[in-house]
């Protein structure tokens, strides 16, 4: 017996109209001063938010690096040695290096979703500032985030903070989880900058050893940003190791150095250190040693400069809210971005959007010294022409999204004709009102979508008959009547599984 027909119902009460969810909700991971709700840990646990305020209500504020200091000797210091988070810089002194303990930037990257337009997101800690970040901490929280239906963006700006091979694995962790343990997310991460010298050498390095199964579920943005947006505290002397920082300070006078040495002493032994003696050290450093307020300058600079990942998901947020989910995110403007650390060519883009096929990576662009806009959106499955478009497998795990959602919700009805004759029918209706809204290519619904449903006779151990049904949703998303197929299985109180 084939359930494809059209049966007009009345409906009842198994059988409410499908209704459209919410889109563009990210999820972060990362590492946060604290996660807690009153005296319930947040540690690995899935918590939505709405402000800046939340988050620092249960996840505390930013991390104040503390950077060692060092003097550097032009003809030793090997820069390829250096880390992703030391620098190097010229000063009247001479040539210093600056080497942060560990940088935790999670709190930044919501600073900077929300000024963008983001409001509603989750974050899940992986830990604490007093934690090492590693793989297995971002992965426990990847495992906790399944927990959670309505995420369907997937960020962890903090990956980069890792090792270049760890990065690696989080990012490919991370589209597995898309992929093949969710199947209803979409992945954003950014580029591991391995050479900060030369950003399309770490391009082409990305290229070169990125593989996974699932690259049709995310996609990566270039270049770095450098924002506007500066710590909410003052970088001064506790950013520096003292010890490093009193060796430094025999380039002054015997006499400047005993005189700084001592007030900062004697600041530091006192244990109700008020706004105003800090200012008095700081003033005293800015009088006594040139090279200060250019290691400040440098600091604030390492600290304002971002990966975009977390402003691009406030983007989506604004263009499926203006728009719709089937309109790809180009030419969307960023906020608070001063310049970027790249400026891309053409011919750069062109080689960054793999016209070889591929691993495609998508570009911000400077329009001008105050509009950076997105210009590309492709996944980084270039290869399967389908999916290459963002807006395409967006729209195609939101529709699974929201009918399997659906189905999970009507799953005490029982297994009969007229229950598969209702599903269809509300699928139908849904379908149309998404071709309505632009979701679907096609002018008809024919064009736009076909729903069929049929029976699966299950055998069980004991020779009872039981049925399932198996449903194939059909829709145009590339072109009318080029349809994309969506299968679900539906068993009566036995919960909802792909076919």
């Amino acid at each position: 017996m084939i359930l494809s027909g059209t049966t007009q119902t009345n409906g009842n009460a198994f059988f409410p109209e499908i209704q459209d969810e919410p889109s563009a909700i990210p999820a972060f991971i990362g590492y946060t001063e604290k996660a807690i709700d009153g005296t319930t840990s947040l540690l690995n646990v899935p918590r939505k938010i709405s402000s800046p305020e939340e988050y620092t209500t249960f996840y505390g504020g930013a991390h104040i690096p503390v950077y060692a200091i060092e003097k550097a000797d032009p003809d030793k210091t090997d820069i390829d040695t250096l880390s992703k988070n030391d620098i190097l810089f010229k000063a009247p002194e001479g040539e210093f290096l600056l080497k942060a303990d560990q940088l935790y930037t999670l709190y930044f990257h919501l600073q900077q979703y929300f000024a963008q337009g983001g409001t509603t997101c989750y974050i899940v800690s992986a830990g604490s500032y007093q934690d090492k970040p590693d793989v297995k901490a971002f992965c426990a929280a990847l495992d906790a985030l399944a927990q959670a239906d309505e995420p369907d963006l997937l960020v962890v700006p903090e990956a980069v903070n890792l090792t270049v091979n760890e990065c690696l694995q989080v990012h490919q962790a991370m589209l597995e989880h898309c992929g093949a343990k969710t199947k209803n997310r979409f992945a954003l991460f950014d580029l591991y900058q391995d050479k900060p010298d030369d950003p399309m050498a770490s391009a082409a390095d990305f290229k070169a050893r990125f593989k996974s199964d699932y690259l049709s579920f995310g996609t990566v943005y270039f270049p770095r940003l450098n924002t506007i947006m500066r710590p909410q505290f003052t970088i001064s002397l506790y950013n520096l190791g003292l010890n490093a920082l009193f060796s430094i300070l025999q380039t002054g006078t015997e006499d400047q150095v005993r005189l700084l040495a001592s007030t900062i002493s004697e600041e530091l032994d006192d244990d109700d250190k008020s706004s105003r003696q800090e200012e008095d050290i700081r003033q005293s450093l800015l009088r006594q040693w040139h090279s200060y307020p250019l290691i400040v300058d440098r600091i604030s600079a390492q600290m304002g400069q971002l990966p975009p990942s977390a402003a691009i998901a406030a983007l989506y947020a604004v263009n499926d809210k203006t728009k719709c989910i089937r309109h790809d995110p180009l030419h969307l403007s960023l906020k608070n971005v001063a310049s970027l650390t790249h400026t891309i060519t053409d011919v750069e883009q062109q080689s960054l959007e793999a016209p070889d096929n591929s691993i495609a990576m998508n570009t911000i662009r400077a329009v001008d010294t105050q509009n950076f806009v997105l210009s590309s959106a492709y996944t980084l499955d270039k290869k399967t022409p389908v999916y290459t478009s963002i807006s395409i497998m967006r729209t195609q795990i939101y529709l699974e999204r929201i009918i399997g959602n659906y189905l999970q919700s009507i799953s005490a009805a029982p297994v009969t004709p007229e229950t598969a004759a209702l599903i269809k029918e509300r699928i139908e209706a849904y379908l149309f009102k998404c071709l309505q809204k632009g979701m679907l290519a096609g002018s008809a619904s024919g064009e736009s979508f076909h729903v069929e449903i049929r029976p699966n006779e299950i055998k069980t151990s004991d020779n009872k008959q039981l049925y399932d049904l198996l449903i194939s949703v059909n829709v145009a998303l590339t072109g009318p009547a080029e349809f994309i197929a969506l299968n679900f299985i539906f068993s009566h109180n036995q919960g909802l599984s792909d076919a």
